[in-house]
C-alpha cells in the first residue's frame, strides 16, 4: 500500500495542518503507484507517486522529452500519468540504456537549462539524486530502481516551507 510508505505525522509536519485522508492509486497503464494525501480538496494536499525498473525509465525518458521542449512545456509527472505521449522521441529513446541515475543526471542537467533561475533547487544528499521546483512544490527523486515525485501543494506554504516540508518527507523514506 503506498499510503503506508510515509508517517501521518510526518506529511502533516510537512504540509504544516492535519491529513484528513489518504487515497491509493495504482495505474496499470503506467506502472506508477501513488497516494494521495488530504487536508482540503484542491487547496491543500500531498502527492507521492513513484515508477520502478523499466517504469522508472519510461517516466523520467518522458520528463527528459518535455523539458527539451523548454520549461514552459514541463508538466512535472506529479501524478499517476505518464508524462508525455509514448513512444518519446528517437533521441529520447536511445538513452533508455542509460541507469535510471544516469537518466536522472540528464533531467537535472536540462532542468538547470531550460528552467528559469530558482526553479531547480539540488537536494542533494537525498537518494541518488534528487531536485525541487520550490515554486510549483514538485520534487523529482531516485533511489535505486525508484523515481519518485512529490507534490506538496497549500497556498499557505512559502517556498521555504516547501522545502523543508519536501526535505523532511524524502528524510522519513531514506532512513
Amino acid at each position: 500500500d503506498p499510503c503506508k510508505l510515509l508517517a501521518q505525522a510526518d506529511l502533516e509536519r510537512a504540509l504544516g495542518k492535519p491529513i484528513k485522508s489518504a487515497s491509493a492509486a495504482h495505474d496499470q497503464n503506467t506502472g506508477s503507484k501513488g497516494c494521495f494525501y488530504l487536508n482540503d480538496p484542491g487547496k491543500s494536499f500531498v502527492i507521492v507517486t513513484y515508477w520502478q525498473g523499466d517504469d522508472a525509465k519510461l517516466q523520467l525518458l518522458g520528463t527528459i522529452a518535455q523539458l527539451q521542449k523548454g520549461c514552459d512545456s514541463f508538466s512535472g509527472g506529479g501524478t499517476t500519468r505518464r508524462v508525455t505521449p509514448t513512444p518519446v522521441p528517437p533521441a529520447v529513446a536511445a538513452l533508455k540504456t542509460k541507469s535510471l541515475v544516469e537518466l536522472y543526471g540528464t533531467h537535472a542537467q536540462l532542468w538547470k537549462e531550460k528552467c528559469p533561475p530558482g526553479r531547480g533547487l539540488d537536494l542533494s544528499g537525498l537518494g541518488e539524486g534528487a531536485s525541487m521546483d520550490p515554486v510549483v512544490g514538485t520534487a523529482h527523486m531516485v533511489a535505486g530502481e525508484v523515481y519518485l515525485v512529490f507534490f506538496l501543494a497549500d497556498s499557505a506554504l512559502t517556498e521555504q516551507k516547501r522545502i523543508e516540508g519536501v526535505r523532511l518527507l524524502a528524510a522519513s523514506l531514506f532512513k
